[in-house]
């Protein structure tokens, strides 16, 4: 069973290609002999996608930083902008 196609050849058959990529593995498309894109069946990126945490989880992930974040605010007065 082919998975990589070429470009143009994914183009040309397009309906085979989905095909495989539902009912056997993710199909692999080539530009110039280099892999470009990768055609998964809907219910593998389901999969993934409910794998992949969320970018709240990746915040609350990050290093934790001893004695907390203290950030502190200027109050100073703003200063005058003069424009050319």
């Amino acid at each position: 069973m082919n998975s990589t196609w070429a470009l143009q050849d994914a183009k040309n058959r397009f309906s085979d290609v989905v095909e495989r990529a539902c009912e056997i593995e993710p199909q692999i498309v080539t530009r110039r002999g280099s892999p470009v894109a990768v055609l998964i069946s809907y219910s593998a990126y389901k999969t993934r996608a409910a794998q992949r945490p969320s970018f709240v989880d990746k915040l609350l992930g990050g290093p934790k930083i001893e004695g907390g974040l203290r950030i502190e605010r200027d109050h100073a007065p703003l200063r005058k902008m003069e424009f050319a």
